[in-house]
């Protein structure tokens, strides 16, 4: 039950050249017991396509600096390659174009800030510090010589956390 999803996908209402779509994904891998899995939100978000490369997005979703998500159902997996399995509130804008055979797909967004408790304050200092981040990435897709694309990204965060000092009462 643990690695189960269920998810939903939504669609609508459209207005002249804008197209509504959203996902609700939750699973069963939020803690608890071998027996009593906890459920929890993947993903949830809502899209606005405005049918020119740009397209807007609101809600739950993958990290902007992970550009190709393995197909794996262990998040611990490729961690230590580099690879972060991370969702995130966010909003964000995304643009994408094709130049013959060329294409490019360009996200920018503002993200919720999360880190953990360095300081022992009881509260995460990326949450505490009460600014967003910025994630972006830039992705190429074009033939080389295979038939899939090959597929060239760069991506980036920019955040910062507060760490306050405390100390411990006598």
């Amino acid at each position: 039950a643990k690695e189960t999803r269920i998810g939903v996908e939504l669609s609508g209402p459209d207005a002249s050249d804008i197209t509504t779509t959203g996902k609700i994904e939750g699973d069963f891998a939020g803690g608890g017991t071998p027996n009593n899995s906890n459920p929890r939100m993947r993903l949830a978000y809502l899209d606005l396509n405005f049918g020119n490369g740009f397209s807007f997005r609101a809600g739950q979703d993958w990290f902007l600096f992970n550009s190709i998500l393995p197909k794996t159902s262990d998040g611990s997996l490729l961690g230590d390659a580099g690879f972060i399995w991370g969702r995130v509130p966010q909003i964000r804008f995304s643009y994408d174009s094709e130049i013959g055979s060329l294409k490019m797909l360009s996200k920018i967004a503002v993200t919720r800030t999360i880190g953990q408790d360095l300081d022992g304050g009881g509260v995460d200092d990326g949450t505490d510090n009460g600014s967003p981040s910025v994630q972006a990435n830039l992705g190429f897709e074009f033939p080389l010589l295979t038939e899939k694309a090959t597929k060239f990204n760069i991506g980036g965060h920019f955040g910062t956390e507060t760490v306050d000092t405390v100390t411990a009462a006598a």
